[in-house]
């Protein structure tokens, strides 16, 4: 994959010394190459390098790209839009897409895409194999061997490392992923429950006598709601903790919705996670209600995190309202809303997409002191509104 930075004044997708000099002469790189997701049109819209939609794909193509990855960006899908004008136009030739063609072709023909499933070494590994204890294994070993460490320098006379516990009792850990497990997009969903910095090290410390605790971070990045403080609007004897959602066809949740099932939480990736067939159309809704539990007292912050419209009613009051598609300009959107009382609140959060990246989340941040609560107006990442 080519990355989104350009070297020396070009676009990495459109650049190629990288991609054909490089990593096909030098290198000996047989496979095919793709984007960024967004990437080539990045090249005229961020870069400035081409002067057309034609052109940003010409250069890809010229370069050495074979393939474009992502539809979300000022251009989308430059591939279809736009490469038939770039031929006509003559910026790049036939023998020159058919060539890129080629080499996606074998890549999914050596992948078994197009042979009977028994026929393809691929199609029988097990389930099981997904977060195995050999794969852990292997997960720790290279997490160990690609650690960087501070330097063990010594402090009075003696190194820091490693700590003492006739000496040391107490660690305090800082930091806004402190108690995160901190996952990168193409993670997926784990299928192990991972380990934060703060619980591994607690875990660790356990065993010398030491107590680790984790010291507040005012810009702590709020956590998903989990499925214990909701309760689905409609009752559902396989699942008595979630939200009822309510799958509709059309952007507006009019008509009969397609599906209506309990969702146990709000945490969906729809673009980089298992394809859900009530979530693949390029334009839908969903309406999510039920039951809020706060439990604990002092102002808990919620916040819903997504690519499309929407908007949340709490206690029947409009806490968050996004409802006009920001689909445009492909940003994902956070707001946040204070609730300052322990005990259930009626919830109802609506979703609506139109293209682009697809994905919800909704987030809390557990209860605030008023000293706390005070200070909310420091952080400018979301706007804010308070139903105290």
């Amino acid at each position: 994959m080519a990355a989104y930075t350009s070297i020396n004044g070009v676009p990495s997708s459109a650049n190629k010394w990288l991609l054909t000099d490089v990593l096909r002469g030098e290198w000996g790189f047989h496979g095919y190459v793709v984007s960024d997701c967004g990437a080539v049109s990045h090249v005229v819209d961020a870069f400035k390098y081409a002067p057309t939609p034609e052109g940003a794909i010409a250069d890809c193509l010229n370069a050495g790209l074979d393939f474009e990855g992502g539809d979300f960006a000022k251009y989308p899908d430059v591939v279809n839009n736009y490469l038939q004008g770039a031929i006509d136009q003559k910026l790049v030739t036939t023998d020159v897409v058919n060539h890129a063609v080629s080499l996606v072709l074998t890549g999914r023909f050596k992948l078994g895409m197009y042979d009977p499933a028994d026929r393809v070494p691929y199609s029988k590994i097990p389930m099981s194999v997904v977060g195995s204890p050999e794969h852990i294994a292997l997960a720790r070993k290279l997490a160990d061997e690609s650690m960087v460490l501070l330097k063990n320098a010594p402090i009075s006379g003696a190194p820091l490392l490693p700590i003492d516990p006739s000496k040391v009792k107490k660690i305090v850990l800082v930091g806004t992923y402190a108690n995160t497990a901190q996952v990168g997009d193409y993670s997926g969903k784990p299928s192990i429950i991972p380990v934060t910095p703060l619980q591994g090290l607690q875990a660790r410390a356990l065993k010398s006598g030491i107590t680790i605790s984790e010291m507040p971070w005012q810009n702590k990045r709020p956590e998903v709601v989990p499925s214990s403080m909701l309760t689905p609007a409609k009752a559902d004897a396989a699942a008595t903790a979630g939200l009822t959602g309510e799958y509709f066809t059309s952007l507006d949740l009019t008509g009969t919705p397609q599906a209506t099932r309990t969702d146990s939480d709000l945490n969906f990736d729809w673009s980089h996670t298992q394809p859900d067939p009530l979530a693949m159309g390029k334009q839908f809704s969903v309406r999510w209600t039920g039951q809020l539990k706060t439990i604990t007292p002092g102002f808990c912050t919620f916040s819903l995190e997504a690519d499309g419209g929407y908007r949340v009613y709490i206690d029947g009051k409009l806490a968050i309202d996004r409802w006009p598609d920001n689909h445009i300009k492909r940003e994902l959107a956070t707001e946040k809303v204070d609730v300052p009382v322990v005990g259930e609140h009626s919830l109802r959060i609506e979703y609506h997409h139109n293209g682009g990246d697809t994905g919800v989340a909704f987030r809390w941040i557990p209860a605030r002191t008023n000293q706390d609560y005070a200070s909310l107006s420091l952080m400018p990442i979301w706007s804010s509104r308070s139903l105290a």
